[in-house]
């Protein structure tokens, strides 16, 4: 067998691959997703939902922005509802513009309002 530096070109090649692999999947995609989860906060100034997100054992929180003046569409059962809906502890969709620079909200859909109005 080949051997370069005391390790086999086949093992070799594996790393190189595994490592050309693992950079293409860990580059941010461009287009649309729609994230779902819990409010954990809202930052009216800044323009930024945070939403608590949970896939099996991994729990972890997501930066939305959004432009404070642009009126995002909020909606509950088809009906608007506005952004004093969203306060944490409400379960939304939101639906995102994806850039490397982050997402941006397009749209959201209360899934449940927080309970007790989110007070």
């Amino acid at each position: 067998m080949s051997r370069i530096h005391g390790i086999r070109i086949s093992v070799l090649a594996i790393m190189v691959a595994g490592a050309l692999l693992s950079q293409v999947a860990t580059a941010q995609p461009t287009g649309h997703q729609s994230v779902t989860g819990t409010i954990c906060r809202v930052d009216t100034r800044a323009g930024s939902i945070d939403l608590l997100t949970a896939v099996g054992h991994v729990v972890r929180i997501k930066r939305v922005t959004y432009a404070p003046g642009a009126g995002l569409k909020v909606t509950l059962r088809r009906a608007e509802v506005g952004m004093v809906a969203l306060v944490p502890g409400t379960v939304c969709r939101i639906e995102c513009d994806v850039a490397p620079s982050g997402s941006t909200a397009t749209g959201v859909e209360v899934l449940q309002p927080a309970p007790g109005g989110g007070q």
